[in-house]
């Protein structure tokens, strides 16, 4: 008997919770549940209406402010499969950390939330709700971008010969069990800018080149074991622009990628290839810890 599964999708508004759910209920299956979220962040405005100014602040402005009533009226207008039960929840605190929480005493196996709003802000919100996540979160994050009401049917996952893509296969294999995975990995020469400045030519780089994808293929191969019937794919450039790069030719349903995990000031490194995957892979992005 399969053991059901907890998906937390975190909501901040109506729009954002029918991408997030519309992705959840693709994923989940007969005996699954989904738990709506929104986690309710005091304004300065709804402190005073509980403190001595409560009686400057007119009633209606209070109660507008704090209204959760289009929360209230989505588990009925969503159109949740009969075989999921839907729960929601209304959380005080700070978003992250009360979703963080809830999805590790719920021992969720995802959370979901909408991707980032369109533009520049997105790239510049360092501090945003979704990226507090993301650093937060016990268990594999799916960032839904897309509304399409397929499943995954194509899964790039980003690899290298280290443990964490053991994990990013079998989060894969758990979660997207009707994808055809790709395993993309990224290599090159560490001292290949130092080499060409010493005037080393393009024909003595090219044996290096390539003795460092027979050797990145051999250290792989244990991982198409693990990954049954998937591909491998080897790129010759940076990781992150070759990741991109790749969505955007082959255009897969969902990229997976290990999660970044650090310091605040480590989050805040443009190069990492998690956070540049987040903000320029176009497709949806399951990030695993």
């Amino acid at each position: 008997m399969t053991e059901s599964r907890t998906f937390i999708v975190a909501v901040r508004d109506e729009p954002s919770a029918r991408v997030a759910f519309a992705r959840a209920s693709h994923l989940a299956a007969a005996g699954d549940r989904i738990v709506l979220v929104h986690a309710r962040r005091k304004s300065l405005f709804m402190l005073m209406g509980a403190g001595e100014m409560m009686h400057a602040i007119p009633d209606l402005a209070l109660a507008e402010l704090s209204s959760t009533d289009w929360f209230d009226q989505l588990q009925t207008s969503l159109g949740a499969p009969d075989s999921v039960d839907i729960d929601c929840r209304v959380l005080d605190g700070d978003p992250a950390a009360a979703i963080a929480d809830l999805a590790r005493a719920e021992k969720a196996a995802m959370i979901v939330v909408a991707g980032h709003r369109q533009g520049l802000v997105r790239e510049l919100a360092f501090g945003s709700t979704a990226l507090r996540i993301l650093r937060r979160a016990p268990c594999p994050v799916l960032v839904a971008r897309n509304t399409g009401s397929d499943s995954y049917r194509a899964a790039t996952l980003a690899v290298t010969a280290d443990p964490s893509s053991e994990r990013i296969i079998a989060a894969a294999t758990r979660l997207l069990p009707k994808s055809a995975m790709t395993l993309l990995h990224a290599y090159r020469l560490p001292d290949e800018a130092s080499l060409r400045m010493r005037g080393v030519p393009e024909e003595q780089l090219l044996p290096l080149r390539e003795r460092l994808r027979e050797k990145a293929q051999q250290a792989l191969q244990p991982l198409l074991a693990q990954a049954a019937g998937a591909k491998l794919l080897l790129e010759y450039g940076f990781a992150p622009l070759e990741i991109v790069d790749h969505v955007q030719h082959e255009k897969p349903d969902v990229l997976v990628i290990s999660q970044h995990r650090g310091s605040l000031l480590d989050e805040r490194l443009l190069g990492s290839v998690a956070q540049h995957a987040l903000y320029h892979a176009g497709c949806d992005l399951l990030l695993v810890p």
